[in-house]
């Protein structure tokens, strides 16, 4: 082999060593390099992008917990998954993700695959795997995997797998048989501070708020020092009514149930101002709260909060909403921030949707933005559809089209308006007794007479 031959060789063998991109962002001669610090460097590369995978994870397990599933999914889809070691922990995380997000078909999917069958990795998600398909019918399988998952997690439980053992009776109709709701057992439970959370859980769950008022005296004092398991008192005291109480548990506590807590009560006092902020705080926390976003959304409507209000409807993924109402209310926010090009794109695609036959709150909103946008064509239909259904405005509209060419400009219309000043809203309001019209009499009917004979000719032949 002559040496021009030995140095490309030589060469080739060196660029395969090379760390991505080396060569071509490096200003070096990289020729100098020996082998052993090319692969140093390589070495360093690796471990460098196996840091960054390990940081996306850490920031992506920190969203998954405080329940921000979009944030957790960004960082998730930072990790090179076809190269990262980690690509069972993310598939796992992503399976949580739609789990959380209700998609229980999709965690399944996740976690059929076949590197999840081994005994090592099906012990950190059977459980998951179990609560998906309790989501549906309780069939022998879900049973089976059951039994497996609770007889390969036992020895890493600290209360005898309670909580499971808890959600498959009630799965099953056994309530008779669920730890905690009756007598005889609860002196033990009481006593375990594990135990107490997990039985105020089941019987805030059961609506046996019965049965923790008559015991809750027992729980022992070193409970409360638990910030989770006051949370759960206080939300006991708020299901019996007694909102001072309930306060008094939450103070200082600042996570998402204890912040609607605390906006539930606003709400029920009708400080929506304050329940809006404590909802939104709770939003903060976790970031598709169904609780919060329920009551946050028509907060967000009273207080004109528009912007706000198209956010947190964009939160809304669950399985119990109709997409195309949700739809709806998007274009009901968009027409009072006065988007009417996307109103009426939304809305459009609503009608067909509808097969031509939406709801009439979706026919008044089309009529309206058909009104805003000088489009008497789609007003003249959609105010006669609404008109059909008795909607007095939109029968207003009809005959308006009929004086006026196009309504909607002349409603843009800047002008003074000419007319009687006195007549507001206010009088229309107020009865008045019927008057019976009074006729003015211009011409009498005598001249009438007088004329018409006048012109009646008597001819003689």
């Amino acid at each position: 082999m002559n040496s021009s031959v030995y140095r490309l060789f030589y060469l080739y063998i060196l660029v395969g060593f090379l760390p991505l991109g080396f060569a071509a962002n490096s200003n070096e001669d990289w020729s100098n390099y020996s082998r052993n610090q090319i692969e140093e460097i390589n070495q360093k590369s690796l471990l460098d992008r196996k840091t960054n995978e390990m940081e996306n994870l850490i920031l992506a397990k920190k969203f998954l917990v405080n329940g921000d599933t979009e944030w957790a999914k960004y960082f998730l889809n930072k990790i090179n998954t076809n190269e990262s070691s980690l690509l069972l922990v993310t598939d796992r995380y992503k399976a949580w993700i739609a789990f959380i997000e209700g998609d229980y078909e999709k965690t399944l999917k996740i976690l059929e695959k076949p590197k999840f069958r081994y005994v090592e990795n099906f012990k950190e998600v059977c459980l998951l795997k179990v609560l998906s398909k309790m989501t549906g019918k309780y069939t022998k399988s879900v049973e089976q995997e059951l039994n497996y998952c609770s007889l390969i997690t036992r020895n890493y439980s600290n209360n005898e797998q309670y909580w499971l053992d808890n959600l498959n009776k009630l799965k099953t109709g056994k309530f008779k048989d669920i730890k905690g709701m009756n007598n005889s057992d609860i002196q033990y439970i009481v006593s375990d501070s594990q135990l107490v959370r997990i039985w105020l859980k089941t019987g805030l769950y059961m609506n046996r708020e019965d049965l923790i008022e008559k015991h809750i005296t027992g729980i022992p004092s070193s409970v409360y020092k638990s910030k989770r398991t006051r949370e759960l008192i206080g939300f006991y005291h708020y299901r019996k009514g007694e909102f001072a109480k309930a306060k008094d548990f939450v103070e200082d506590i600042e996570t998402t149930n204890a912040e609607n807590i605390r906006g539930n009560i606003n709400l029920k006092e009708k400080k929506y101002e304050l329940a809006f902020g404590h909802f939104k705080l709770a939003l903060n926390k976790k970031a598709n709260s169904l609780n919060a976003l329920e009551r946050a959304i028509p907060l967000a409507w009273i207080l004109e909060q528009w912007r706000d209000g198209l956010e947190l409807i964009g939160r809304l993924v669950t399985e119990t909403i109709d997409p195309q109402k949700k739809d709806a209310l998007e274009s009901a926010f968009h027409i009072r921030m006065e988007n009417y090009s996307l109103a009426n794109r939304k809305l459009r695609i609503l009608d067909a949707e509808y097969q031509g036959q939406p709801p009439l709150e979706v026919d008044i909103m089309r009529s309206y933005v058909a009104l805003r946008n000088h489009d008497p064509r789609t007003l003249f239909l959609t105010s006669k559809n609404s008109c059909r259904r008795y909607d007095g405005l939109n029968c207003w509209l009809q005959h308006q089209q009929i004086i006026w060419e196009n309504i909607g400009k002349t409603v843009d219309r800047d002008e003074k308006i000419l007319g009687d000043q006195s007549l507001d809203m206010n009088s229309l309001k107020i009865y008045s007794p019927p008057e019976p019209l009074q006729e003015n009499i211009y011409i009498d009917q005598k001249d009438i007479e007088e004329l018409d004979s006048q012109l009646i000719k008597v001819g003689t032949d």
